[in-house]
Formats: C-alpha cells, sequence, structure tokens
C-alpha cells in the first residue's frame, strides 16, 4: 500500500530503517533467549514498565518510525504488538 505524498526516496529510507530496526529487534530476542535459558540476570531495560520503548527497535520505532511511517494503516499495529510481546 502506498503513503500519499511520499517520495520513492523517503520510502526508501523508510523501509531500510524498517529493515534495521527489524534485525536490531531479531539480535535482542537472540539475547533475551539466552539470558533466558542460561538463567542470567537480565538487562534492567528488558524488565522495566516500558521495556517496549527501552529495545532499539522501540527507540526507533517511537522517535524516527512514528515520523516516517506513522500514516501507515498497519504501523500502530507493529506497535501493539511490540509492547505486547514485551
Amino acid at each position: 500500500m502506498a503513503i500519499a505524498n511520499f517520495s520513492d526516496e523517503q520510502m526508501r529510507v523508510a523501509l531500510k530503517e524498517l529493515e534495521q530496526a527489524s534485525y536490531n529487534h531479531d539480535q535482542w530476542a537472540e539475547t533475551l533467549y539466552g539470558t533466558l535459558i542460561c538463567r542470567l540476570t537480565p538487562d534492567d531495560r528488558d524488565v522495566c514498565s516500558n521495556s517496549h520503548h527501552m529495545c532499539r527497535f522501540g527507540q526507533w520505532y517511537y522517535k524516527s518510525g512514528i515520523a516516517a511511517l506513522d500514516r501507515h494503516p498497519g504501523f500502530a499495529e507493529i506497535g501493539l504488538e511490540h509492547e505486547r510481546m514485551h
């Protein structure tokens, strides 16, 4: 679905940022799995009440991501699922 008033370049940049944020999320999840499996002390950012804002994906989503993609209908759903996952 195209976003009105987005140039091809703006969309390319936004999607590249989304790809990087998704990669960062995968890295965070792998680290968290290791923490849980090995029963290590969790990072304070992973157990705080707003942990969904603290991970690198959340930092992107609630700053750059919202500025770039907030008009896309599915973008809010990504935020809901991300918060629910945390």
